[in-house]
């Protein structure tokens, strides 16, 4: 069975007042970059063996949100902390545009999510078509091996 050695550069950057967010790669559940802290423009770099005819999952995982990172006043939100994903390029392929069409899958706050829904408004996951991030949660997408097939299927 034939390997590609694939190379990923994620471009990440944030905003933040007080604690910064922090994001971490993984590929099948298994970290291959991070935790790290995200306190400037920041790019994550790491390269994974894929074999051929194999599927991948990969995430970034968005962490170091709680409710003391928002502040609010006359409700609205004055202070926030967001992780951003400027670029994503694989096996020196910047994705460009296919970055919105991966999901994110939010890790809502229990009493927001359940204010939300009281008032009939159930918040979706996952979300499309972001790549800031306000929230906790999964950012991921399946890929497959051969990396080039699985981008000529999803570029067009």
């Amino acid at each position: 069975m034939s390997k590609d050695n694939i190379k990923f550069l994620v471009t990440l950057n944030s905003e933040y007042w007080d604690q910064p967010p922090s994001a971490e790669f993984r590929i099948n559940g298994k970290t291959v970059w991070g935790p790290q802290e995200i306190k400037e423009k920041t790019v994550a770099e790491f390269d994974v063996d894929f074999e051929d005819e194999n599927e991948y999952v990969f995430e970034m995982i968005r962490s170091g949100k709680t409710d003391k990172q928002v502040k609010i006043e006359n409700n609205q939100i004055v202070k926030d902390q967001l992780l951003s994903i400027e670029n994503l390029n694989i096996d020196n392929v910047d994705l460009g545009n296919l970055i919105y069409e991966i999901d994110f899958y939010p890790e809502y706050p229990e009493i927001w999510y359940n204010q939300q829904k009281e008032e009939g408004n159930t918040p979706r996951s996952p979300l499309r078509n972001i790549t800031s991030f306000g929230w906790n949660g999964t950012w991921k997408i399946k890929l497959t091996s051969p990396f080039y097939l699985w981008l000529l299927e999803n570029l067009y």
